[in-house]
């Protein structure tokens, strides 16, 4: 490179263009990681009379959603701050615990003679928890 005055200065350029394959993401990662999302609502149509079935399903998602986290992690970099991906993990989680949080407290309704409210709830919960997950969704990848 000549610069102004005759100065010569050496160096080179190197340019670089990559794409991502989404689709690797898409079906290793979000995918299942929705489909343990969308087992955590089966609780909401499982009658709160049957608290033994309810807390079944809610603790064994949990459960499936820990476990999934940690070989999830494996493949993940290691870097210090928040990607889409984790953004997506953290509030899939959130939603996850929060449904069994409903659970217990539909169920204790539902045990103290409060029968019509832990069905209403249980009734919003069925429609709620599915839009906070497009939510959750657009937010992560979208926003």
């Amino acid at each position: 490179i000549t610069l102004a005055n005759h100065l010569k200065l050496t160096g080179f350029v190197f340019s670089f263009e990559g794409q991502r394959l989404v689709h690797h993401y898409v079906v290793k990662s979000i995918i299942p990681l929705s489909l343990i999302v969308m087992m955590s609502w089966v609780v909401f149509w499982i009658n709160p009379d049957l608290a033994p079935a309810r807390l079944a399903v809610a603790v064994t998602t949990v459960l499936t959603l820990i476990a999934y986290h940690i070989a999830l992690s494996a493949h993940m970099p290691k870097i210090p701050y928040l990607t889409d991906m984790d953004k997506f993990i953290l509030l899939s989680t959130l939603l996850v615990f929060i449904a069994m949080i409903e659970v217990v407290i539909s169920t204790r309704l539902f045990s103290t003679d409060r029968q019509a409210l832990a069905h209403r709830i249980d009734l919003v919960s069925r429609w709620l928890f599915p839009a906070l997950f497009f939510c959750a969704l657009g937010y992560s990848f979208f926003i």
